[in-house]
Order: structure tokens, then sequence, then C-alpha cells
């Protein structure tokens, strides 16, 4: 199992590289991915820009609309949650769970299961 490594980075490069993973039709992370949650939350805190960080939810595409809809909410959800409990600084957090996530050719339903994490810059808000 490969380590994340929190300094020298920045705070973009090193989600581009985490997504949490769900099982099919849940919404809570399992522990291995609450790790990964713990990863974000702590470079986050080490980050001394006024970036933001967007929390985007991904789905399989199995069943309805509607479902689909319900369960990237709640996912990502879940994941804000989290992080505000793992002490981020919810002024830093943007729940967007109908933004598009970056969906790569050839992924299998389990990996479509997943929040992914994207940085806002200061200037790119306004």
């Amino acid at each position: 199992q490969r380590r994340l490594v929190l300094s020298k980075q920045s705070l973009s490069d090193f989600v581009s590289r985490i997504q949490v993973y769900f099982a099919s039709g849940h919404h809570t992370p399992s522990e291995a991915e609450k790790r990964k949650i713990q990863a974000v939350a702590a470079k986050l805190s080490i980050t001394e820009t006024e970036e933001k960080l967007m929390i985007i939810g991904l789905t399989d595409g199995k069943g309805d609309a509607q479902t689909n809809k319900w369960i990237k909410n709640e996912r990502c959800k879940s994941v804000y949650n989290l992080l505000i409990e793992m002490g981020c600084d919810e002024s830093r957090l943007i729940l967007k769970p109908n933004a598009e996530g970056r969906r790569r050719g050839n992924e299998s339903p389990d990996q479509l299961r997943r929040v992914e994490f994207h940085v806002l810059s200061p200037t790119a808000e306004s």
C-alpha cells in the first residue's frame, strides 16, 4: 500500500491523486477510504493558501437518474461531514454533488462510484 506524502506537493497535485470509492448502493465510505479522507484533511490543514476544496460525486450510472442523483449527493455530504469532523475549516469546503467529475475512459463501475476533489483558487471563485 502506497503512503501519501503531505509535504512539498501543492494541494491540487495532492488531491488530484485521491478518489474516495464506495460500494454499490452505499454512501458511507469504508475505513480504508476514510484514511484517504483523513489524508486530505491533514493536507488541507497544512496548506497556507486560501484555496478551497470542491467535493464532487460520480456514480456508476446503474439505476434511475433520481436515485443516482440522491446517492451522489449523499456521498458528497458524507465526505464533507467527515472532513469537518476531522478539523477542516468549513469555509474552505465547497459541496458540489451535481458538478461533473472527471470521467476517464474504460472505467469500471467500481471506479465510477466515487467522490473526487478539485481545488479552487481564490481568484477562480470571483
